[in-house]
Parts: structure tokens; sequence; C-alpha cells
């Protein structure tokens, strides 16, 4: 099972590592940094469409075979962003790179819930979730060293490390009777709310790294490698921490434990407001880290307990809805941000606080295998 926790880093990685290259690969390429940014919101948009069937097809398909495809077509993706040559290219193979990455996130949660026993499911989407945090750590780190070297060079080394995690995806066995694929069974409500908690979940832990940036700069006058230590702080805290949230989450019910990592990243996102020095704010961010890890096994778990005979698809499902929730707090806070502060942080913290009211309502269903 290396292979499949060592896959949980490429998701975070590879939608983050191009953040600190942005302003050498407009000057590369002679284009604005507005315009190399793009490479971003491309890749966030083909990972985000490809979530929405990459779990259903990995069911009717086979578990392996789709992972491995998408591993390797992550790396020739790299390869062909180290080889662009101009814009276009280039935000044509990271569109390709989006794409791929999203046949191997949600397939690798739907191997684990399937293979763990309930009993130990947090345990094990507590380590998967440590790799998750280590790829948001990795990816400043790694491209910001590209960036000195040459931005081409970080794409370089997330194809070698695709190749590597494609030759270590163990064999994948499934019961010759679990149906396998059922679109229509993704349409009922646990599944709806699963999807409904994530997304509010991230759009407070990506309200928290987005302004906790903006914030050390303003309010601190922080340069940009103390900004960047303040937000690494988060990835650092979920790696940390995702193991031992992970075995504490098997000896409560989903729902408390929910609750609880919802409740404790609302008001690590209030707090973050009002930190009066960066070692404070920094402190904010971490505690926000380790609740958002948290947060991840909770809905991953409901997510599979949701729908059973289409486990993959639920994991793409709550997936997209993750990444949505992500996706829309910048265009969301910044400019409340921009407004008044502190009420930035607050209304941040609304997400998590809907996911708590989400989670206060849910009514577990019947236990099936790998789920809590």
């Amino acid at each position: 099972m290396v292979g499949v926790y060592l896959g949980g880093i490429l998701g975070p990685f590879g939608g983050s590592m191009v953040i600190p290259m942005l302003p050498e690969i407009a000057h590369d390429l002679d284009i604005t940094i507005e315009a190399s940014a793009l490479t971003i919101s491309v890749y966030m948009v083909t990972f985000a469409a490809g979530m929405t069937v990459s779990g259903s097809l990995a069911e009717r398909l086979g578990y392996r075979r789709v992972i491995v495809a998408g591993f390797l077509a992550y790396a020739l993706g790299g390869l062909a962003c180290a080889a662009a040559p101009d814009l276009g290219w280039l935000i044509a193979a990271r569109a390709g790179q989006g794409l791929a990455n999203a046949f191997t996130s949600p397939v690798l949660l739907a191997v684990i819930t399937s293979a763990t026993p309930a009993d130990a499911l947090g345990s094990v989407l507590g380590r998967f979730g440590s790799m998750q945090a280590a790829g948001q750590f990795l990816a400043p780190v790694v491209g910001g060293a590209a960036a000195v070297v040459s931005w081409r060079w970080g794409f370089v080394v997330a194809a070698m490390f695709a190749l590597v995690l494609s030759s270590l995806m163990p064999p994948v066995r499934r019961a010759k009777t679990e149906p396998k694929g059922r679109v229509l069974a993704l349409a009922n409500m646990r599944l709806l709310r699963a999807g409904g908690i994530a997304l509010g979940a991230h759009l407070t832990a990506t309200g928290v790294m987005t302004l906790a940036a903006v914030h050390a700069s303003a309010q601190f006058g922080l340069e940009g490698h103390l900004r960047g230590a303040v937000v690494a702080a988060f990835g650092v805290a979920g790696l940390v921490a995702g193991s031992p949230l992970g075995k504490w989450s098997d000896t409560r019910s989903t729902r408390q434990f929910g609750i609880a990592a919802a409740a404790v990243l609302a008001a690590a996102s209030f707090s973050a407001g009002i930190a009066p020095t960066p070692v404070a704010l920094a402190l904010c961010v971490a505690l926000a880290g380790a609740a958002t890890t948290a947060a991840r096994v909770a809905v991953t778990t409901l997510a599979a307990r949701s729908t059973p005979e289409n486990r993959g698809g639920a994991m793409s499902m709550a997936l997209s809805a993750q990444f949505l929730g992500g996706a829309i707090a910048p265009a969301v806070l910044l400019p409340i941000y921009a407004t008044s502060e502190l009420t930035g942080f607050v209304v941040a913290a609304v997400g998590a606080l809907g996911a708590v009211l989400l989670l206060a309502g849910y009514r577990p269903g019947p236990s099936p295998q790998g789920a809590t």
C-alpha cells in the first residue's frame, strides 16, 4: 500500500507547485504574470471536471488500471509542460495534467475505503491525509527551488515522481459480487451532505491560507519567505497530526469527530484574524491545517458510507465539492478582507460552521465494509 499512500501527495502538490514559479514562467515565455497564472486555473478546471466521472469509470474498468493510466498521463503532461515553447502549449499540457490527476486522487481513496475494515478506516485515512498535507508542504518548496534553477525542472521532477508512483501501485482485489459504477446511485442525500461538508470545510481551509498570506504582509510586514513559512505551517501540522487524528477518529462516531474538526477549523479562522503576532498567526494556521486533515477523514468516511455500490464515484464527487470550496474561497474572501480584515476571517469561518450544521443533522445508515 506504499504506492497508495504516496499517491496522496500528488494531488495537492500538482496544483500548487506552479505558484512560486509564475514570475519565471512569465519572463521565460514573454507573457504577463496574470497570463502565466492561467496554468493554475486550467489545471483546477480540468481536475474538477474529471472528478465528476473518474470514480464511476474506475468502478467499471478497475481501480489499479485507471490509477496507473492516470499517473502515466500525468507524467506525460509534466514532460510536455517542461518542453513548452509558448503559453498555449503550457496551458494545454497543464489541462492534461489536471485531467490525469482526477483519475488518481479519488480512486486512491476508493482503494483505501474498499480494502480497510470499518474499525480501522480512520487510522488509514489519517495517514493518507498526512500525505496530502505533505503535498501541500512540498509544493512551494519544490516549486521555489525549481524557480531558482529553471521552472522547467519542477515539471520534470513531478513527472518522474508520477512515473515512480505508477510502478508502486499494488494489485487491487475486489469481490466479484461487488456492484460497479452505478451512476444513478450517486443521487442520494448522504453523498450530497458529504459534499456540502467538504465544500464548507475547504472554503474555510483555503480561506485561512490565502488570507493569512495577505495578512502577514499587510499587518506584520513580513517578506515573501516569511509569509511562505506562515502558510507552510498549515501543511506541516496536517502532516504531523494526520495519523494520530485518524486513530482518534476510530474511537468516535464520524458525526462527533467531524463536528469537532469543523468547529476547531472555524475557531482557527477567527483566531487568525485577531492574532497579535506573526508567531500567533502561524499557530492559528497550523491549527487550521490539523483540523482540515481531520475534516478530510470525516468527509471521506461519509462519502464511502453514502454509496457503497459506487464508492469510487462517491469519492470523486466529494473531492470535486472539496475542490470547489477551495477554488471559490479567494474570489469570495479577498474582496471582503480588503474592506475589513477581521470580517474576512470571520466570513471564512462561516464555511466550517456550515459544515458543523450539516454534520449535526447527519443520520448514519447501514455500515458497509470500509466505512464507519
